[in-house]
């Protein structure tokens, strides 16, 4: 048997294990600090990008429903066909855009 004196000399030689549990937390900090800044620019770059979107899609102003239909009445639309065509551009305003691009040429007079 051993005497007091070298049992507590040879637990001390042997490294605790606090040591290695602060080592190990250290290390799941800095784990998780780079984890959260990565998330961090994933998220901005998300808001930057919604905000360049909700920019583009909002850089025309609306155009009303009496607009809309004078637009119609000035490409040339048919009579018979005037109707339906106010009802789909009321009903899908973001496609009014495409008819603002009519070149003139292709517009009936």
């Amino acid at each position: 048997m051993r005497s007091p004196e070298i049992r507590s000399r040879a637990t001390s030689d042997v490294p605790s294990g606090s040591v290695s549990k602060k080592s190990k937390k250290s290390k799941d900090d800095k784990d998780g600090d780079l984890i959260r800044e990565g998330l961090e620019l994933v998220a901005n770059a998300l808001v930057a990008g919604n905000a360049i979107y909700e920019k583009v899609n909002t850089r025309f102003d609306p155009i009303s429903e009496e607009e809309i239909w004078k637009l119609l009445e000035n490409i040339g639309i048919d009579e018979e066909c005037i109707s339906t065509a106010y009802l789909y551009f009321i009903d899908k305003p973001e496609k009014v855009r495409a008819v603002l691009g009519c070149p003139w040429e292709k517009r009936k007079h």
